[in-house]
């Protein structure tokens, strides 16, 4: 049985900083899903696609991309600061390490001691918060990507199955050629209908 219960915060006044947090997290996915619409192009999926080659009703994958969708072709120039940027993330993230949360509630702490933070507010919220941003603007770029990878493969097997009446899917991870894998297949006693 599957069991979904509500939280409800009570608040003493109008403008709770907690509920603003709240709304600020749910603008920042919404701002990453955005994102992910603007830097996206279905028409480089399968179009020249290097990891996936259709031959009439066969499908041969040789990589699984959930994030190929995404390009920079629409702003070029962001790619040599993003690759620098990429640089200093992972400097960082080596640094500071599984430390990081410590390190999130020593600052939030500190905003709480020098009265930045109302008394009341929580230190753990603060946290959640501030790292709560950026992971769900990430967060709603990726589901983006995703989805619309999900969606495009449906549309690809649907006009195949509508086309052909069938459709086969080799998934070649080892990038074999295509001569070798009708050899396997045909030693193997698979037919072209899987």
């Amino acid at each position: 049985m599957f069991m979904l219960s509500s939280v409800i915060v009570h608040s003493k006044k109008a403008f709770d900083p907690t509920f603003y947090m709240f709304i600020f997290l749910i603008l920042s996915f919404i701002l990453g899903v955005l994102t992910g619409l603007f830097f996206s192009d279905k028409a480089i999926l399968f179009n020249n696609s290097k990891y996936v080659k259709i031959r009439n009703n066969e499908i041969e994958i040789r990589k699984i991309e959930f994030f190929g969708v995404l390009t920079l072709k629409r702003m070029p120039f962001l790619r040599a600061p993003l690759r620098k940027l990429r640089n200093i993330i992972s400097i960082l993230a080596a640094l500071i390490g599984t430390g990081g949360a410590g390190i999130g509630m020593g600052i939030a702490e500190m905003l709480k001691r020098s009265d930045v933070l109302a008394p009341d507010m929580s230190v753990h919220a603060m946290l959640f918060f501030s790292v709560g941003i950026p992971l769900l603007f990430v967060l709603g770029i990726l589901i983006y990507s995703t989805m619309t990878y999900l969606f495009e493969w449906r549309k690809l097997v649907a006009s195949i199955d509508k086309e052909y009446g069938e459709h086969v899917i080799i998934y070649n991870s080892k990038k074999k050629s295509y001569k070798k894998i009708k050899e396997i297949m045909a030693e193997s006693g698979s037919n072209a209908n899987g």
